[in-house]
């Protein structure tokens, strides 16, 4: 006579649970791998990569944007670059400028709204920036526009900024909050 061997019914069961298990193992990194695999079918050969090069020639870009701000705020101011940065370094602010210059203040704000304007149509379109953070940013140009005119700078400011976008030195944390428009301003810094 046979009797059954009482392992046999228990190694059916493992070797059907072992079985689930992989295959769920399966399942589950096939719905993690199949995302991934159809967003890089979507990504067009056009797509940009960041390289350095290419991180080096956007730094660039943005500079000279920023140098080319600073000469059209001297031209509106009557000044050149040199004598703007030199009086803003002795201690003056750029009402102050305007001022000595005879220099009507509405034409630097009316200047600083539609370059602050122009950067943030500029972020909007490279998709850098929604439209509803974009309307954020434009709901803070007027008070911007009122601190940077006024903003004196301090001993130990290089330029405007203080330690290349890492904020005020020894400064708290809610100095840092907030959106900072680079016309010579880091980070926090009101210019």
């Amino acid at each position: 006579m046979n009797t059954p061997n009482p392992q046999t019914p228990n190694r059916k069961i493992g070797r059907r649970i072992a079985a689930g298990v992989v295959g769920l193992a399966a399942l589950g990194a096939s719905a993690l791998v199949a995302p991934s695999l159809a967003s890089a079918q979507e990504a067009t050969p056009d797509a940009e990569v960041t390289t350095p090069d290419t991180q080096s020639s956007d730094r660039e870009e943005r500079r000279e944007a920023r140098q080319e701000r600073k000469a059209a705020l001297a031209e509106a101011l009557g000044t050149t670059s040199e004598d703007l940065r030199e009086s803003l370094g002795n201690g003056e602010s750029i009402a102050n400028v305007a001022a000595a210059n005879g220099v009507d203040i509405g034409t630097v704000t009316d200047l600083f709204e539609a370059q602050m304007n122009d950067k943030i149509d500029a972020k909007v379109e490279a998709g850098r920036l929604t439209a509803e953070e974009a309307d954020e940013r434009r709901a803070m140009i007027e008070e911007k526009i009122e601190e940077k005119i006024n903003r004196v700078r301090t001993e130990g400011d290089r330029d405007g900024r203080r330690g290349h976008r890492h904020g005020p030195r020894g400064g708290d944390a809610d100095a840092t909050a907030g959106v900072a428009f680079n016309f010579g301003a880091g980070a926090g810094q009101s210019a």
